[in-house]
């Protein structure tokens, strides 16, 4: 599942930036029959989300983003509870989407795939399927900004976009450095990431 956030105006040509996340990383909140893993944001009861990378609309607080995914096993309950008003400004926007699976919200049933938008603010009561439920939470006030976009690229106008098109044709961005379209690395190679500065990173084990 990839899942694009946009970016203010102001921050569209930042330098790009990399950041692994790294599963074993992320924190949890558990209760019963359900795990809520928390990608980005803040959640009660949990740990600090991991750092997202500087330029993030995520990064900024005034953003309230937030990003879950939550497993429930079959007829688990819980709660999600709401966003709670941080004195920014008015409340974040709020999408359930179920991709496996079932479940209730309030009452209401949802089957993959199924996105529903729902009040930011309002604890909502959640009962899985017989076959359980998969879902993701996505939160954030809206940029406020026009938005144009073609293909992957996106940007307030469609100057911008022409201007994206231009700069990819000329110079793909910077250039090529691998000798394939689509480089790949060996099946019996761990996991790994490694760093536009030559740094690589394994889970586990010291950085090389």
């Amino acid at each position: 599942m990839q899942i694009w956030l946009n970016l203010p105006k102001a921050k569209k040509m930042s330098d790009p930036h990399f950041k692994m996340l790294w599963d074993e990383d992320i924190p949890r909140v558990k209760a019963e029959g359900v795990e809520v893993s928390v990608i980005a944001g803040s959640y009660p009861g949990s740990a600090a989300a991991l750092a997202p990378p500087p330029d993030s609309y995520a990064s900024d607080p005034r953003a309230a983003l937030c990003l879950l995914t939550l497993t429930m096993a079959a007829g688990a309950d819980y709660a999600l509870p709401g966003w709670k008003a941080d004195g920014l400004g008015a409340p974040p926007r709020r999408s359930l989407f179920v991709y496996a699976g079932s479940m209730t919200v309030d009452g209401r049933r949802m089957a993959s795939p199924t996105k529903v938008s729902v009040r930011a603010d309002a604890t909502l009561q959640l009962t899985a399927g017989g076959d359980g439920c998969k879902f993701v939470v996505m939160q954030a006030r809206p940029i406020g900004e026009p938005v144009v976009q073609h293909g992957p690229f996106v940007g307030c106008t469609r100057g911008d976009i022409v201007k994206a098109f231009e700069d990819y044709q000329t110079t793909e961005f910077g250039g090529w450095s691998f000798g394939d379209s689509s480089p790949n690395h060996p099946a019996e190679k761990a996991r790994h990431a490694r760093y536009a500065d030559g740094r690589v990173e394994e889970p586990g084990k010291c950085e090389a």
